[in-house]
């Protein structure tokens, strides 16, 4: 994760603070968990695409993290978790 970071703030800089990525659209997203599939592929698919969202808005991920959106443990919850992300991408997320 670390590298797929590090060649992410090449491109886009992160607010080292918020550790949010600003500007980064849900298609970047996408692009980045595909990524991250590549460089961990021992990882589950809800683990890795909850693992990249908390990489780049942990806002985000912490607001569904143990919620019926959260696909870390089951796979099988993608599908209303892309959803939720997509409505919500563009959210402010408070804490």
């Amino acid at each position: 994760m670390k590298r797929l970071l590090k060649s992410f703030r090449r491109q886009k800089k992160v607010d080292v603070e918020t550790r949010l990525v600003p500007d980064l659209s849900y298609k970047e997203y996408i692009v980045a968990v595909l990524a991250a599939r590549k460089a961990y592929p021992s990882w589950r698919q809800g683990q890795t695409y909850f693992n990249v969202l908390h990489t780049y808005r942990p806002d985000l991920a912490d607001w569904i993290q143990s919620t019926p959106y959260d696909p870390f443990y089951d796979d099988q919850r993608l599908d209303t978790f892309l959803q939720f992300i997509h409505d919500n991408w563009e959210s402010e997320v408070m804490p």
